[in-house]
Order: structure tokens, then sequence, then C-alpha cells
């Protein structure tokens, strides 16, 4: 996909930790992370029978996941910062 590796590092000079923000489902979000390098991402998970995916959503997701879904990762990069903030203060 055009564009990606470009925001990561623009992303990455500026120390800002690349998250991605989807609705779509949670295996495409991680071939993303794993393919391009997001720290983390969103998305409803999918029912796996036998090892296949049945096409069913595991979680609820609607217009305000992704929103939810950044507030909750700016907290845990928020407490992470600072336990490191402390650590270095030692």
């Amino acid at each position: 996909m055009d564009g990606i590796p470009d925001v990561l590092a623009w992303c990455e000079s500026r120390r800002v930790v690349p998250v991605l923000a989807t609705l779509a489902w949670r295996p495409v979000g991680d071939h993303l992370c794993e393919t391009y390098g997001f720290t983390r991402c969103s998305g409803p998970s999918l029912e796996v029978v036998d090892g296949h995916y049945t096409g069913a959503t595991l979680d609820s997701w609607d217009e305000y996941a992704k929103r939810d879904f950044a507030a909750r990762v700016a907290d845990w990069l928020d407490r992470k910062d600072g336990a490191s903030r402390a650590d270095r203060s030692r």
C-alpha cells in the first residue's frame, strides 16, 4: 500500500508510536502490523474453528470502537512512559 512506509518513517523520526486503529477484521490489522511495523492494531476478532475462520465476529465493533481503542493505547503508553520516567529519575 502506497504511503504506509512514509507515514511510519515520519512517526519514527518524531518518536511517535505507530498504532493502527481500524474497523477491519483483526487478522487484517495483525497482517498490517507484521508487514509494515505498526505497534498495535484494533479490529474485531474472528471465530476460528478447526483452524479456519468461520466469518463470525467475536467482538462488537461500532462507530466508537476506534476511538476507544486509541484511548486505551494512549493510556497504556502514558503509564509505560511514566514508569520509564520514574526509572530514569532514580
